[in-house]
């Protein structure tokens, strides 16, 4: 289970799409910059996903058949963790 591929890299990916790039040395640039621009929100957002995706798969005793969890993300928003 990787938070990177639950949403960040999505999330970087979006952001850094928005500065046209040209050379290598741009892309790593706007990379940075993207990631230095990620609200960390977003990056809650992604690991509190991920713990409840995991406390999923520990109760399937470890299977994937579980149904994806229904996250309440505005609790994280307004400070509230539930």
């Amino acid at each position: 289970m990787n938070v990177l591929d639950l949403g960040l890299f999505n999330s970087l990916q979006s952001i850094q799409y928005r500065t046209p790039t040209y050379k290598i040395d741009s892309l790593i640039t706007a990379v940075e910059k993207a990631y230095r621009d990620l609200p960390s929100i977003t990056i809650d957002k992604c690991f509190w996903t991920a713990q409840k995706i995991l406390e999923r798969v520990i109760a399937c005793g470890g299977d994937n058949t579980y149904k994806l969890p229904r996250v309440s993300k505005h609790h994280i928003r307004n400070g509230v963790l539930p």
